[in-house]
Formats: structure tokens, C-alpha cells, sequence
């Protein structure tokens, strides 16, 4: 991984650290204007679900369930090891349980808010909005707290806090706080 920083005390991946990345890829399948020798777009998707349709191919490094590259919720994992290539031990990413519990209160807020026109702060009510991809469980502390309210007085705003009770291996106890502008925090419990 290049670095150009001249900053000593730069914040460096050190070993066991962990980092979302994903990388992406946008073709267009092009064809030369006979009139003019120029290239244009003929989208025709070879990616897609359905080949040939009208749209450009998107190849990412890791699944994203949608074309959507600015999801870094759903990036694949990175970890950073100092040991040699293909010696490196897995580790637990104690954060991930409670990033990816707040998460999935996100998506079920918003699938939520569509239905319903506001947020919700009952857990219970989220429940029918579990998505596939980020799915709720019983087994999560979640606080939601509804921060605002329109003219109309409808709820516009929260933040949902989650909290995974049972932490692998002596880890760290993690709360992960997201608000409906996808903001994601997370700190020690």
C-alpha cells in the first residue's frame, strides 16, 4: 500500500488493524461513429442480470447486492498483518457485530420511513423491514432516539445505537451509532 506523508504521526494501518475498501470498475461497450472515427457509448450490460441491456458493466472487488459503489457499509474487510504472505492468522474484527446491527437498523428505518412516511423509535415496528442483506436480530441492545420533526410533524431524523451483548474471545464491547444520513460511529462500551 503506497503512502506519501510526511506527517510522523500519521494514523498508519499497524498490524491487526482493519479497514473497509472495495475497488470498482465502470465500462461503457463503445462503437466508432463511421462519420465522424469517434468512440460512443452503446450500452449493452454484460454484467447485468439480464446481458445486453441498455446500461454500462459495473465490476467491484466484492459484492455490493446493488449498483451502488458508495455503500462503504458493505465493502469487503481489509486486515493489515505484518506477517509474510499466506502466514497471516485471521482475526476477530470485534466492531464489526455492532457496525453491522446499526446498519441494519438503517435499512429497516428507511424501508420503514417509506411505508410510513416518518422513523420510528420501536425496534418491534422495524422487525417486517429486516432486509436480506443487513437482517435485525432479537439479540441486539438497539436505542433509537428521534431527533427531529417536520413542519408536518412528522419524524425526519434519528440516531440508533446497537450494541452486541456477547463479545468473542475477551474482544472489545462495541456501540455502533448510525443516523439517517448513514453517518456510522462506533466506540468502546
Amino acid at each position: 500500500l503506497m503512502y506519501n506523508n510526511t506527517d510522523e504521526d500519521a494514523n498508519l494501518p499497524r498490524d491487526g488493524d482493519f479497514w473497509r475498501i472495495n475497488f470498482s470498475r465502470v465500462e461503457w461497450n463503445l462503437e466508432t461513429n463511421e462519420t465522424t472515427g469517434e468512440y460512443v457509448k452503446a450500452p449493452s450490460c454484460q454484467s447485468c442480470p439480464v446481458p445486453g441491456t441498455a446500461a454500462e458493466d459495473n465490476w467491484v472487488w466484492s459484492p455490493q447486492s446493488e449498483i451502488a459503489m458508495h455503500l462503504p457499509e458493505r465493502w469487503a474487510i481489509l486486515q493489515f498483518s505484518e506477517a509474510a504472505v499466506n502466514e497471516t492468522e485471521v482475526a476477530y474484527y470485534s466492531q464489526w457485530p455492532a457496525r453491522a446491527a446499526a446498519m441494519a437498523v438503517y435499512y429497516a428505518q428507511h424501508s420503514y420511513a417509506s411505508d410510513n412516511g416518518e422513523y420510528t423509535d420501536s425496534y418491534a415496528d422495524l422487525m417486517p423491514y429486516s432486509s436480506d442483506y443487513y437482517p435485525l436480530s432479537d439479540a441486539v441492545d438497539v436505542d433509537i432516539e428521534l431527533l427531529e420533526q417536520d413542519d408536518d410533524g412528522k419524524w425526519v431524523a434519528f440516531a440508533a445505537s446497537a450494541r452486541v451483548p456477547v463479545a468473542q474471545d475477551g474482544a472489545a464491547d462495541w456501540v455502533a451509532t448510525v443516523r439517517e444520513d448513514r453517518l456510522l460511529t462506533v466506540q468502546a462500551a
